[in-house]
């Protein structure tokens, strides 16, 4: 993660702010929908169901860093949205 923050530049993350901000609500609040409404439907509890929903609303922005780096794309529109997000 330290890597890959020392490779992105302050103006690329406020230039794709807008397209990381919508990736990033639309990529927690999906999952955590979908796995509540799953889990209700299959007559699970509210608790459990909110939880399972987190639980699939996580992401390994570390994963997805190191990856990018890999494959070069990191400095990239692509790349700074996801970091962004």
């Amino acid at each position: 993660m330290l890597l890959a923050g020392m490779h992105l530049h302050l103006d690329d993350l406020v230039d794709s702010s807008k397209v990381a901000g919508l990736a990033g609500t639309l990529g927690v609040i999906t999952p955590l929908l979908m796995g509540w409404g799953i889990c209700v439907l299959f007559g699970m509890p509210t608790h459990t169901s909110v939880f399972i929903g987190l639980i699939l609303a996580a992401t390994s922005v570390s994963i997805s860093a190191q990856t990018l780096m890999e494959l070069g794309i990191l400095r990239s529109r692509v790349g700074v949205s996801m970091m962004g997000a």
